[in-house]
């Protein structure tokens, strides 16, 4: 009897000064990032069946993280042999600044920065096509969709069917604020 839980460590590093979404009053350089994950992982990472705590590592978004800090988590995680979590294909805003920024779709990105296999998994992918859709299940990434945010944001709703068709795992999940916690 008991609870199992995978904590991310979350990070962000690319302020809306340097292009990006988050404020600059809560962004880190890249190697506090990486020299805290290490730190959690060391601390807290349990391996085995057995396992009840576990850590993954969780740049934001492509918002809100550089393309340097999303290979250097996917090279830590590898090395350390841990998960990936970040949003993805959340907006249509998020597919047009990828497009943008980076020349690529949500996916094709993911794959550029060597997120695209079985140790990642992401939150919401409303905005996948039908073949993206069969990439992201035919690597093994994990799709976690978050009904209550994407309502609140208006941005879609999740194919949950087709990824749930191609996807190793799927799951529901919310990133809203429980009604019982205290606004801050």
């Amino acid at each position: 009897m008991g609870m199992r839980a995978t904590l991310t460590r979350g990070s962000m590093n690319l302020s809306k000064e340097n292009g990006g979404l988050p404020c600059k009053s809560v962004v880190q350089d890249a190697e506090t990032i990486l020299a805290d994950s290490e730190r959690l992982i060391d601390r807290y990472h349990e391996r085995g069946d057995g396992a009840q705590i576990q850590i993954a590592l969780a740049p934001c978004s492509p918002f809100s993280v550089t393309t340097d800090i999303m290979r250097a988590c996917a090279e830590l995680a590898e090395a350390r042999d841990v998960r990936l979590h970040t949003h993805l294909a959340e907006t249509l805003d998020e597919q047009e600044f990828c497009a943008q920024r980076f020349g690529m779709r949500t996916v094709d990105y993911l794959q550029s920065v060597g997120w695209l296999g079985p140790r990642t998994w992401l939150a919401h992918g409303i905005h996948f096509n039908q073949v993206e859709i069969h990439r992201l299940g035919a690597a093994g990434v994990g799709i976690c969709h978050c009904p209550s945010s994407n309502m609140r944001l208006a941005s879609g709703i999740c194919h949950t069917l087709e990824l749930e068709d191609q996807a190793p795992s799927s799951a529901w999940a919310s990133t809203a604020r429980p009604p019982t916690m205290p606004r801050t």
